[in-house]
């Protein structure tokens, strides 16, 4: 991996640390899916593009369900599931 590209990330890291920021660990999501290369391997809703985080961040900022489905052309059950699971899944990063 590209140094640079890891102090990045360690940065980003410790300023969502430091500020409080939630994380979700999508690894036990069924609709959601990683493939190492596509959108840089971010966890995504499965069968898009969209990371999973974007859809969980919309829903925090005060977009309802359907107005994210519609945003980025999914189902807006599949947004409710997504956002259901980040409220059970979220915590402050430990690392």
């Amino acid at each position: 991996m590209n140094p640079g590209r890891v102090e990045n990330k360690q940065n980003q890291e410790l300023n969502r640390r430091q500020m409080g920021i939630m994380e979700v660990d999508w690894s036990g999501c069924p609709r959601v899916e990683l493939i190492p290369g596509k959108v840089s391997g971010v966890p995504l809703v499965k069968g898009s593009r969209v990371p999973a985080d974007t859809v969980w961040e919309s829903g925090e900022m005060g977009e309802s369900a359907e107005e994210i489905a519609y945003n980025y052309d999914l189902s807006a059950d599949d947004v409710r599931f997504l956002l259901g699971y980040a409220a059970k899944h979220a915590s402050v990063p430990t690392r």
